[in-house]
């Protein structure tokens, strides 16, 4: 490896060539230097100082940024494969459409930078932190996170499917249309957050804790939300079509119009809740307590009541359509003003099923 002695020299040879091999530019003082549209390969820059560097559009593959300050240095376009940044210092950098591929960014701090739709993919992010980052429409794929801070963070449209979230800080975080496709998040707290238009298709949300939470139109399809705390939340419009939410608590929360076609809500706690024009067609409601809700207009077709409570509920104009009803309690309920099963249709469906 080629030892360069100063930011002159490097200067003069990438002014030659615009591209750098072997190079060790360990430990120099490179503060606002212009290394934009540059190429290097196989080099460090362990411990220099690049603070306030311009380094937009340069690439950088198999190069060693251990402890290296890049505070409020511009990296927009610039791309890392393969690198090392442990205890890099990257705080308040612009990282706009950045790229960072299979590297070692852990313990790094890329606090208060912008790295708006910029692409992290097969990194380790252990400890890193991402407080009061900008990722907004990033995308983090295949990472390792563990202990990673997000606080504060702006995760809008942020790309975050398959990832195990567990022990990662989103404390205060806005995750507005933020995807979680298939990611690891059992037994997080998520409470007070916005997480509207938020996709959990698919996740592992067994016990996770979303007091408070918005999550209205959020798409928890074919998820696991057992255990799921989801108290005071939320919900209008939310999916969560064939989602297990088996013993989840549910109390207070607002689901207008939520959809939760054949989920599982057996021995789940509604009460009190507005489910205001809810869809629960075939859902298994078996031992849920649906006391003092408000369900008027709900779908409740073909769903299986056995052993539910749906005491002092509002049922206005509710479809209870051959539901499946065993020491199901009503007492106080106004299933006067429900519609009972439709003898027709149950005909044609009898019908289509001969046939």
């Amino acid at each position: 490896m080629v030892k360069i002695m100063d930011r002159i020299e490097l200067l003069e040879l990438i002014k030659r060539e615009r591209i750098g091999t072997d190079l060790d530019c360990s430990n120099l003082d490179l503060s606002g230097i212009d290394l934009s549209n540059v190429h290097f390969i196989s080099s460090s820059f362990a411990g220099a100082n690049l603070a306030g560097a311009h380094i937009n559009r340069a690439s950088f593959s198999k190069v060693d940024f251990t402890k290296a300050n890049f505070e409020k240095a511009s990296l927009s376009l610039a791309s890392v494969s393969e690198g090392k940044l442990t205890d890099a210092n990257l705080r308040g950098a612009y990282l706009v459409k950045s790229k960072w591929l299979k590297s070692d960014l852990s313990n790094a701090n890329f606090s208060d930078t912008d790295m708006t739709t910029s692409f992290v993919s097969d990194c380790k992010l252990n400890s890193t932190n991402f407080s009061g980052a900008n990722l907004d429409r990033s995308a983090l794929l295949n990472c390792v996170l563990s202990g990673t801070l997000f606080c504060q963070a702006n995760l809008t449209q942020t790309v975050l499917n398959k990832s195990d979230l567990r022990g990662v800080d989103l404390t205060h975080a806005v995750c507005d249309k933020t995807v979680f496709i298939k990611s690891i998040m059992a037994g997080m707290a998520l409470t007070d957050m916005k997480l509207s238009l938020s996709q959990f298709i698919g996740a592992d949300l067994a016990g996770v804790n979303f007091t408070g939470s918005d999550l209205t139109q959020c798409n928890f399809k074919d998820a696991n939300l057992s255990d799921a705390i989801m108290t005071k939340c939320q919900l209008a419009n939310a999916m969560f079509n064939n989602t297990n939410l088996s013993n989840a608590l549910f109390a207070d929360s607002m689901m207008q119009q939520a959809i939760l076609i054949e989920a599982n809500l057996s021995h789940a706690n509604l009460s009190g809740c507005n489910l205001y024009q809810a869809q629960l067609n075939r859902a298994n409601c078996f031992g849920a307590n649906f006391s003092d809700a408000d369900l008027t207009y709900c779908n409740f077709s073909h769903a299986d009541l056995r052993q539910s409570v749906l005491s002092n509920s509002k049922l206005y104009r509710a479809i209870l359509h051959r539901i499946i009803e065993e020491k199901t309690q009503w007492d106080g309920a106004s299933r006067e003003l429900a519609l009972e099963t439709d003898l027709e249709l149950a005909e044609a469906e009898d019908w289509g099923r001969a046939t």
